[in-house]
């Protein structure tokens, strides 16, 4: 007996965000004021702080390492409970969930710079910053798309109720500063240890949707417009790489040549000798030596070689499900 055809899974509007997350984020710029309302002492803000820096990192990293290199382009492999926690902790910059975020990257990856792409340079600099998250259209999730995770329940879960972890670790840090210094405490912790990681998070992130397409080093003659921000790597833990990026996306690695320092590769590194993570994909030599605008390898060259340019290597590089 022939076994009936796998159901195939469905565009669903979950994960994704809307207008209404326009008074989550006015609420999470006014939490940095909250400090004010009962004063802390230098050493609960300064504790305060040091908070904020560990959560704008492993924040980062959750979203630049589990988001982006892990759920989107497969760059390294990890136990599902390990990238369960890299899909709550990027789910925490407020921009999706992890399965909404990498199906609609995946698109952009697909069809960078043309109308399919939500969030082209020639859209504007507002709709790239903030006003592709509200428009109700892109709020669905494509699980045909993300299959390869789609069949994990707990990726689903979690794509569906993202916003919990953020109130979860907004929490903690209330419950944190409390316990450290009573009522000043709570609001040290919850407005600058929470609120202020959250503002930086996540204007950073819409920065470099703004900037990647439009501003920096072309090191490699792409069908798109992406660049690389060397002025700011240090501030995207590798991420300003980006025509780097596009030019080899499964990459686990951004900065390519020495001197581009990338520090979610750099955690990655440091993880796999735990064993946390492992099979971390490096740039083929190959594509490097290719479309390298520097070294003025013609285009027809280029096109020969089947290994450079876009739409040599992007599939692979993705591997999109059958």
């Amino acid at each position: 007996m022939i076994a009936p055809p796998a159901t195939r899974p469905t565009v669903v509007r979950q994960g994704g965000t809307g207008l209404w997350l326009v008074p989550i984020l006015v609420a999470c710029h006014l939490l940095v004021a909250l400090p004010l309302l009962a004063p802390a002492s230098w050493g609960v803000l300064a504790a305060s702080l040091v908070l904020c820096g560990l959560l704008i990192f492993v924040r980062g990293f959750g979203f630049t390492a589990g988001f982006h290199r892990y759920f989107s382009h497969h760059a390294f492999k990890t136990s599902r409970a390990f990238a369960f926690i890299l899909g709550a902790l990027g789910s925490t910059g407020l921009r999706g969930g992890p399965l909404w975020w990498a199906a609609h990257h995946r698109n952009h990856h697909r069809t960078s710079d043309k109308p399919e792409d939500i969030h082209r340079p020639v859209d504007g600099v507002w709709h790239n910053y903030l006003g592709w998250l509200l428009v109700w259209e892109n709020g669905v999730t494509d699980l045909n798309c993300m299959r390869d995770f789609a069949k994990h329940p707990e990726q689903v879960w979690l794509n569906r109720f993202w916003l919990l972890p953020s109130v979860l670790m907004a929490g903690f840090c209330a419950a944190a500063g409390w316990l450290v210094a009573g009522l000043p405490g709570l609001y040290a912790f919850l407005g600058l240890g929470f609120g202020l990681s959250t503002v930086l998070i996540f204007h950073g992130q819409s920065l470099l949707d703004v900037l990647a397409h439009r501003w920096g080093r072309r090191r490699f003659d792409l069908a798109d417009t992406s660049h690389n921000i060397a002025a700011l790597h240090l501030l995207f833990m590798g991420e300003a790489w980006h025509n780097n990026h596009h030019h080899h996306p499964g990459s686990a690695r951004m900065g390519f040549f020495p001197g581009e320092m990338d520090a979610a590769h750099d955690t990655l590194r440091v993880l796999r000798l735990f064993g946390i993570v492992w099979d971390l994909r490096e740039p083929d030599p190959r594509v490097l030596e290719v479309n390298r605008v520097e070294d003025m390898v013609a285009p027809d060259l280029a096109k020969r070689s089947g290994i450079g340019g876009l739409p040599a290597h992007l599939a692979p590089a993705i591997r999109l499900p059958e």
